[in-house]
């Protein structure tokens, strides 16, 4: 018996779920006017998925630093506040580059 899906590859799932997750992302952005603002927004990171690639530490690198074992620590906000990371203006198009492209899906980006 054949494994299912065999006639399509697991690169082609994948490129479709990052199109997929942009397309909701840059929906996000295009909001009528007054329901969200730019400031009501952060990077949420999922500590759980995260494994220090670094990848979002270059991508937005005015508002992540990497530590020691690499995992991104936010150089904003609150120090308890490690998991949402504020964006400014300038910085939701980045962020949302830096969520389609974390190859563990860690992160997300969240109204305020």
């Amino acid at each position: 018996m054949p494994p299912p899906r065999r006639h399509r590859s697991a690169g082609a799932e994948r490129a479709h779920g990052v199109r997929a997750r942009c397309a909701l992302a840059r929906a996000a952005t295009l909001r009528p006017e007054g329901e969200l603002s730019v400031a009501e927004f952060a990077l949420h990171i999922d500590w759980t998925r995260c494994d220090g690639r670094g990848l979002c530490a270059e991508i937005l690198h005015h508002a992540l630093t990497r530590d020691d074992w690499g995992y991104p620590v936010s150089l904003r906000g609150e120090e308890g506040s490690r998991s949402n990371v504020p964006l400014g203006a300038g910085e939701l198009a980045a962020a949302d580059d830096a969520v389609a492209l974390c190859p563990v899906l860690a992160l997300k980006r969240v109204a305020l």
